[in-house]
């Protein structure tokens, strides 16, 4: 999938959450039909559903889902926030969320790899490449 077509995925999801949550509330229907469209035009590319860009899509659709239940709304905010970080700088919260994921890092969970994923400047393509490969052990004693 091209940039130019992945970045207009993003933008109309985004667009069409920012009409749900301003003017619209059922806009946010539209918002979770273009992510679906995105994330099946992805997966039709790519037909491998543990891959990264298709966590990142996945994960955005189920927040906006879970956005539906009652008391749970605000996160269609802080979609929208990330998303248009996204859109506006390339800095994705989402992806940088989804590299901590056991599954996803290459090394174990410290606020040394906590602060290098949350300020690595954004990266062309994904941020699991941009991450420091698994230290070694040391056997010495």
């Amino acid at each position: 999938m091209n940039e130019r077509t992945m970045f207009s995925y993003w933008l109309l999801t985004v667009g069409f959450l920012a009409i749900s949550l301003l003017i619209f509330p059922k806009a946010l229907y539209i918002a979770i039909t273009i992510n679906l469209a995105h994330a099946m035009h992805y997966f039709y590319r790519e037909p491998k559903i543990t891959s990264f860009p298709m966590q990142v899509r996945i994960g955005y659709l189920s927040l906006l889902m879970l956005g539906l239940v009652p008391y749970l709304g605000w996160l269609h905010w802080v979609q929208l926030i990330g998303g248009t970080i996204m859109l506006t700088t390339g800095y994705c919260p989402l992806a940088r969320m989804l590299s901590l994921f056991p599954w996803n890092r290459n090394q174990p969970i410290s606020w040394n790899l906590i602060s290098i994923v949350v300020f690595t400047p954004p990266v062309d393509g994904c941020i699991l490449k941009a991450l420091p490969p698994r230290k070694a052990h040391s056997t010495s004693t």
